[in-house]
Parts: C-alpha cells; structure tokens; sequence
C-alpha cells in the first residue's frame, strides 16, 4: 500500500495568497463604490421625475399655475379660479399625486394625517447624509424684478402659471438640499410636533442667499447642493426633464431665473 504525503501550505505561499486577494479587494473596491454612487445618482433622478409628474398634473389641475414660495400659514389653496398669491407648499400638493395612501387634499391636512412626511420616499435623495431630513429637495421660490437680480424687498414668488416661465426648460424648479450638518433646520421641524405644512414650508429657495450663500446655517444661507452626487447634482426644470448639472450651476442665480419681472401680484 502505497501512502500519499499530503503537504499543506507553507507560511509564505498563505501570505502570497492572502496578498493576491486583498489586492484583488483594492482593484473591485472602487468600482463597487462609483456603482453604488451611480445607482443613487440615478434613484434621485428617479425621485425628480415623479415629482414632476406630479407638477404637471398639479397643474393641468390648477388653471397651469404651479407652487413656488411656501408659507406657513397661508391657506387660499388651490390658486385655480383665485388671486395668484396662492402660497402653497410643493411637498404637500405633490403629494397626493405620488403617496397613493394619503388621503387629504394636500393643502392643510388635519392634525390625525400629520407623519412629517415620512412614508414619502420619493422625496428622500439616497445619498442625502442627513436623515433627520424627510424632505431632502428644495423648489424655486426665488422672485426677479430683472435678469439675474432677486427681488429682497419682499417674500418669494407665489403661484406662477407655466406659460409665464420664459424658459420652462431652463429654469431649475427643484434640486437638491444642503445637508443641515448642524441640524439647524432639523431640530426645528422634526420630533418637536409641527404641522405637515409648517415643516414642508421651508423647503424652498426665495432670497438669493439660500443660492449663493455660505454653507453651515440653512436659515440666512444656502439650502442647495451642488455636489450631493460626488462630482454635481440633479436638478428638476419646469418642462419635467432632469439633467445632471456639475461646476457652479446650481450656484448661479441665473439658472434659476424665471423671466417673470413685471407680473403683477393681485
């Protein structure tokens, strides 16, 4: 009978191994990560797209007129056979168009229906780093009185009809928010029993500042991203299209410049 030696690995050929595999692990590791920055990428877009779906039936619904500023308090909601200083809340008129088990017409649900907007998921950009935040895009509420200048002297834009946007394909209409690092506006709007329309209400952009300001405080600085996905960031135009923006775009007041200076509010 003839015996087998069986000789198993010496130290060397195991650390040989091990080397192979950890730099096999280097080389994958990277692309795994730009894959996953990808598909959150594409998500968010996903997210943006349904929005504007539902900004286009909002406003095939509301005589063409979509939400700019929000308010607090003001509930002539919806603008449709109204005065155009309707203030309504895009996060809560959206809604009932994208959540198809909210049962309230969007405009000042009721204390029983109040969740702060946490069943909402297309509202939530995945790679958004603060989750506090159920709400992680902000809309133009940014109100000219000439090319590229913002009227400071009063609030924001109310309800615009579309066919007054000059530019509806080129006038960013959502994109996405900063991440509150020192929760500043999180502290303020979520655990701390506020209405659904309060919290939705600070979702916008309406002084210059909250485009062209300095990071760190959300409230008298900026409230948008440029760079929530690496390298830029989507953004939402009027006409329902998305596009990946890089560079200084989003921080461009003129990108969000409606053309809308002589408009009369009633």
């Amino acid at each position: 009978m003839h015996k087998t030696n069986r000789r198993g690995f010496t130290l060397i050929e195991l650390l040989v191994v091990i080397s192979i595999i950890s730099l096999l692990i280097a080389l994958l590791m990277p692309a795994l990560s730009s894959a996953r920055h990808a598909g959150r990428k594409i998500q968010c877009g996903s997210n943006m797209k349904q929005i504007a779906a539902a900004l286009q039936t909002y406003a095939t619904e509301n005589n063409s007129y979509v939400p700019r500023e929000g308010d607090q308090s003001i509930v002539n909601d919806p603008p449709a056979n109204g005065p155009r200083n309707s203030k309504a809340n895009w996060a809560l008129v959206f809604r009932r168009y994208i959540d198809s088990n909210y049962r309230n017409n969007g405009y000042n649900p009721p204390r029983e229906l109040w969740d702060e907007f946490k069943p909402v998921q297309v509202y939530k950009c995945p790679s958004h780093p603060n989750k506090k935040h159920q709400i992680q895009y902000v809309n133009n509420g940014l109100d000219f009185d000439r090319p590229s200048r913002v009227r400071e002297d009063r609030d924001g834009r109310v309800a615009t009809m579309v066919e007054h946007i000059r530019n509806p394909s080129g006038m960013v209409y959502l994109s996405d928010f900063t991440d509150d690092a020192n929760n500043a506006f999180a502290n303020m709007l979520y655990g701390v029993n506020q209405s659904d329309r309060f919290i939705a209400s600070w979702y916008d952009v309406w002084r210059a500042v909250h485009v062209t300001g300095q990071d760190g405080n959300t409230g008298v600085g900026r409230r948008v991203d440029r760079l929530r996905h690496q390298t830029g960031s989507n953004v939402m135009y009027v006409d329902g299209h998305v596009e990946f923006r890089q560079d200084e775009y989003i921080y461009d007041v003129k990108s969000w410049d409606d053309g809308i200076y002589n408009l009369q509010r009633n």
